[in-house]
């Protein structure tokens, strides 16, 4: 029997977030000091650092951005067609790892990737606002690599996953620390019910119709949120977008529209963002920046926020699962790890 929590997400799901975040400037690091990469990239397309699996010559527009990167000057950007509901153009600059690393990631990757989405998820699903997250930083993995990112946040007991009536906010938050520390690229995904009117007239937000449960507890939201990190598949080189998000699939990153209808009963319309690492409360449509990029600073004030609440939800967790294996006397509890 599962343990039932009143459901909804109470507290800061709850209230109305209608102020944008202010976000720092934060330096541009200084080009890479290499005269002859730009040769090399249009020569052989290849950039020092990267695996074979990312050795292919890339299209002109790849090169342009890659270049770019080197000599510090802006590609054509006249040259580069954006479709309306895409970001403009998301540029993930890859770091400098022992023995990995991955392609830049340009705006072609990121089309593909909501284009393909948007068709996934049907008509009734739609982009709430057309962020512009070009300054997108950190490596891509590969889909093992992402994996392995994975079991580290698997095994942080710090972050209460199996507690769903809130603090998804915070859970991911924490959880995007593992990224946004080890350099890999990092955004988050927002899912929002597109209802206007609410069933109970006392609740300014849309009914809780995004629904997920363990053993322990059931939760259902008006929102949810998870981490996005896109991967390269060692086999066919393609680049996509995985959701880490342990409170929905404890054992993997799911592709971001197999997270989505893990939730959504696709009845009701939707909307979704994709934001900045950093962003810590779900959008609102009037949440629209003009120039962003993301803050270290304000990724970190979040992340100090963050974990407090896990802590506060963990104390709770534990309670509940005391609760449930006392009524469960033929189930053991697992070991410590």
């Amino acid at each position: 029997m599962i343990k039932s929590i009143s459901p909804g997400e109470p507290a800061r799901d709850h209230k109305a977030v209608t102020k944008g975040v202010a976000r720092e400037n934060d330096a541009v690091p200084a080009p890479v000091d290499t005269s002859d990469i730009p040769s090399l990239i249009e020569k052989e397309g290849v950039r020092p650092g990267i695996s074979a699996r990312a050795s292919a010559k890339p299209s002109r527009r790849r090169r342009a951005a890659l270049k770019a990167q080197f000599t510090g000057k802006a590609p054509g950007t006249e040259k580069i067609k954006h479709t309306s509901r895409a970001p403009k153009c998301i540029t993930l600059i890859e770091e400098q790892h022992t023995g990995i690393g991955g392609p830049a990631i340009v705006a072609d990757d990121i089309e593909r990737f909501e284009k393909k989405l948007g068709r996934d998820l049907g008509s009734l699903a739609k982009v709430q606002n057309d962020w512009d997250i070009e300054k997108l930083d950190g490596w891509i993995p590969t889909v093992a690599e992402l994996q392995d990112h994975f079991k580290r946040i698997a095994a942080n007991d710090t972050i209460p996953w199996e507690y769903l009536p809130d603090g998804c906010y915070a859970r991911a938050h924490e959880a995007a620390n593992e990224f946004v520390s080890n350099g890999l690229n990092c955004a988050k995904l927002y899912v929002m019910v597109d209802d206007q009117a609410s069933s109970d007239p006392f609740n300014p937000f849309p009914d809780y119709r995004f629904r997920a449960e363990n053993k322990f507890t059931r939760g259902e939201w008006w929102y949810h949120v998870g981490v996005l990190v896109f991967a390269q598949d060692e086999e066919t080189g393609k680049v996509d977008g995985y959701v880490i998000d342990r409170s929905v699939n404890a054992d993997r990153p799911m592709k971001a529209d197999e997270w989505i209808k893990s939730l959504w009963s696709a009845d009701f319309p939707m909307k979704y963002d994709l934001t900045f690492a950093d962003v810590y409360d779900p959008p609102m449509e009037s949440h629209y920046p003009s120039e962003e990029q993301f803050s270290q600073k304000t990724f970190h004030k979040y992340l100090a926020e963050a974990k407090k609440t896990n802590i506060d939800y963990l104390k709770s967790l534990e309670k509940i699962k005391k609760d449930y294996y006392a009524h469960h006397p033929s189930e053991k509890p697992p070991g410590p790890r």
